[in-house]
């Protein structure tokens, strides 16, 4: 048997989050998840481009067959670690951003010890 390593669930977004908080005008190649038909769709540009088993995006907390049956959703797959930092055991650190020319500052020191908490 194989290991798969998800190193990109750290933080999964609700599935609305661009349609909602996105400017108006840009929403129409927001990316999101719609159910059509029952069935959930990644939607971008208006074009769905992955349906079905979404709760794959996630989904390690679960077992991998039930994640990928259809039967859970993208919400289902969201591990609650990847959306509230306060069940993170132990916590994770988030990623410093890089500061331009000051690497030994007390600002760039202070970012790079940033833990979630």
């Amino acid at each position: 048997m194989s290991m798969v390593v998800d190193c990109d669930s750290d933080v999964m977004e609700p599935a609305d989050l661009w349609w909602t908080y996105l400017e108006p005008r840009f929403r129409d190649r927001a990316i999101r998840i719609e159910r059509r038909d029952g069935v959930e769709h990644l939607i971008t540009g208006e074009q769905s481009v992955l349906s079905g088993a979404l709760a794959g995006l996630g989904g390690a907390h679960h077992d991998r067959n039930q994640v990928f049956s259809g039967e859970l959703s993208y919400e289902d797959g969201r591990e609650p670690a990847s959306y509230r930092p306060a069940v993170r055991n132990p916590p994770r650190p988030i990623a410093a951003p890089t500061i331009a020319g000051s690497g030994n500052s007390s600002k760039a020191r202070r970012a790079a010890s940033c833990t979630s908490r």
